[in-house]
């Protein structure tokens, strides 16, 4: 084999391991840039959940204000209760003393009725109360659902984004293998140049 012919060869060797780097390189290049994007489509995602996880708890906190308020709403129409069912044992007690006090007995019975109408006010307004909260609670509950959603979501997208990472940086570490053997193209053929010297010497 000629001079000029182990010349052209070691050149088109070269070349076209070159070529074959470039083309891991390029590549490497695209998932990188996919993978960069799958980051940030989760890293939207996350910050979208965190969004709902913060409004979930929001309206899990508002819940619970309501919650506290209806209790002391049903706190306080016990004590009415019962305040009513003192003066009915009063007024009843008068009935039974005399009928002469059947006038007090019948003021301590419009009382009696009185504050029994008012504990029914206050427990429906406690019921109301109850309702609302609940309402809040269950309300909470989705936005939590729909945050988890979005965090599971969020980590499937970082999963996938880190797989596509991994695939380039293994394209990467094969185009510089690739482009390592024949990185000095020059000096293959000037050590080639000198094996053909040694020979014809």
């Amino acid at each position: 084999m000629s001079r000029d012919a182990v010349l052209a060869s070691s050149r088109l060797a070269a070349g076209y391991s070159w070529l074959l780097a470039s083309g891991f390189w390029l590549l490497a290049s695209g998932f990188w840039l996919l993978a960069s994007g799958f980051w940030l489509l989760a890293s939207g995602f996350w910050l979208l959940a965190s969004g709902f996880w913060l409004l979930a708890s929001g309206f899990w906190l508002l819940a619970s204000g309501f919650w506290l308020l209806a209790s002391g709403f049903w706190l306080l129409a016990s004590g009415f209760w019962l305040l009513a069912s003192g003066f009915w044992l009063l007024a009843s007690g008068f009935w039974l003393l005399a009928s002469g006090f059947w006038l007090l007995a019948s003021g301590f019975w419009l009382l009696a009725s009185g504050f029994w109408l008012l504990a029914s006010g206050f427990w429906l307004l406690a019921s109301g109360f109850w309702l609302l909260a609940s309402g809040f609670w269950l309300l909470a509950s989705g936005f939590w659902l729909l945050a988890s959603g979005f965090w599971l979501l969020a980590s499937g997208f970082w999963l996938l984004a880190s797989g596509f990472w991994l695939l380039a940086s293994g394209f990467w570490l094969l185009a510089y293998g690739s482009g390592s053997d024949y990185a000095r193209p020059d000096s293959l053929t000037r050590d080639t140049c000198h094996l053909l010297q040694v020979r014809a010497g």
